[in-house]
């Protein structure tokens, strides 16, 4: 979901996604690599595997633009702990 037009849902759902980090999962892999070397177009290819999970970002840059933000910041750009386990249940 893209709220960027509007500036107070995009918040709203920014405070949920934080409230919720406690729920949320880590990744299961990390793509990590130097600008323009096609992540992106990895992490495209990737998520349209059903099993696969997509993050609320494809570029959270934790590790090193966005370590202040804290942990809870980075569990929040992440699936829940219940939509992780229905996927698993459904593809096993």
């Amino acid at each position: 979901m893209k709220f960027k037009n509007n500036r107070i849902l995009w918040k709203l759902h920014r405070s949920y996604r934080e409230a919720t980090a406690n729920l949320r999962v880590f990744p299961d892999f990390l793509i990590m690599g130097t600008p323009f070397c096609a992540k992106t177009l990895l992490y495209r290819y990737l998520i349209q595997h059903p099993s696969i999970l997509e993050s609320f970002r494809n570029e959270t840059s934790f590790f090193d633009l966005n370590y202040e933000l804290g942990i809870n910041w980075y569990k929040s750009n992440f699936p829940t702990l219940i939509k992780k386990n229905s996927i698993k249940k459904k593809f096993g």
